[in-house]
């Protein structure tokens, strides 16, 4: 079988410039972490618009976000960047996520010698 280069897969490869990005929550897979079964919410961004210092467009590049149960408090600031205020012993559906948009902070980051996007902060769209 012949490998198939499609616009998605070459966006997917990007590597973003550090910046603020207006995206789309698209999808949220939870499961088990392999190290100690705890909770792994991994939450997959598209990028709705933004171009970079060259003029390459970002438009429909997906980034993505993992919080853990056992460091719940850094998904703190993604939620309340939907609108949602938190408080004490509220609980969130990580589904309700899904289709909504927000700002995100991407920033690059070194995994094995190659730059990786890293999505480090969030902020309401308003």
């Amino acid at each position: 079988m012949k490998m198939k280069f499609t616009a998605d897969t070459l966006r997917g490869s990007m590597v973003l410039d550090p910046n603020w990005y207006a995206a789309i929550v698209r999808a949220v897979e939870i499961k088990a972490a392999k190290t100690d079964a705890s909770t792994n919410w991994n939450y997959r961004f598209e990028i709705l618009s933004g171009k970079s210092r060259d003029g390459k467009d970002y438009t429909g590049t997906m980034v993505y976000r993992l919080f853990n149960e056992k460091a719940l408090g850094f998904a703190r600031p993604f939620v309340e960047a939907l609108g949602i205020t938190i408080k004490e012993d509220d609980e969130f559906d990580p589904n309700t996520a899904v289709g909504k948009k927000l700002m995100i902070y991407v920033k690059n980051r070194e995994y094995e010698g190659k730059l990786q996007n890293e999505v480090a902060d969030f902020r309401p769209i308003g």
